[in-house]
């Protein structure tokens, strides 16, 4: 026998109570929100597939892959372009080089020197230049950087270790080497140029 209800005007039954829809009626909705689940899931699983450092945490959801080790935009731009700032200010680049002697020819040498020259900066503080003498590194003094007075501090301990240089555009009053005259510097670590 099957069982009748009253229902009002919005097709809720008089006592409440929800309708709840037989399992075997026909329910377009229900169809349409289970079939974008499966097609979700399915791609879901191939994108896993593509991607090995992705992995399905303990509540079974996927977890994005982390960030990359390394930059994506490993590509140094083919042309550079800097507007210069006021006559009231001064640009100061900072560049720790690894090693200053690398620069001195092939691919670092033309990225480098591509950055220089545009940028233009009135100081260029470089850090672990690694060199063992400022003669090493003339031959960037007299080309790359023949618009700026060269001041080196070579490391003088150990070989390819530390060091500091700064180019200046301006010559300075005086330059110090050394943090002061109670403190050996003999790893090359500061220079200190006075202006006027």
């Amino acid at each position: 026998s099957s069982k009748t209800e009253s229902k009002n005007g919005d097709g809720i039954p008089k006592n409440g109570a929800p309708e709840t829809k037989n399992s075997t009626e026909h329910d377009p909705m229900a169809e349409e929100s289970a079939k974008n689940g499966a097609d979700k899931e399915s791609q879901e699983s191939g994108s896993s597939k593509a991607s090995s450092t992705s992995k399905r945490s303990k509540a079974g959801k996927w977890e994005p892959a982390p960030p990359p080790d390394k930059p994506l935009n490993v590509d140094f731009p083919t042309s550079l372009n800097y507007p210069r700032p006021g006559t009231d200010h001064i640009r100061v680049v900072s560049w720790n080089v690894t090693s200053l002697k690398r620069l001195m020819s092939g691919e670092p040498w033309t990225k480098m020197n591509r950055y220089i020259q545009a940028e233009d900066p009135d100081i260029i503080v470089l850090q672990e230049t690694k060199i063992q003498k400022a003669s090493d590194v003339i031959s960037l003094d007299e080309g790359m950087f023949k618009k700026w007075w060269p001041h080196h501090w070579p490391c003088t301990v150990k070989k390819g270790y530390s060091g500091t240089s700064i180019y200046t555009k301006q010559k300075p009053d005086s330059v110090t080497f050394g943090l002061s005259p109670h403190w050996e510097d003999n790893e090359g670590r500061v220079i200190t140029c006075h202006f006027p």
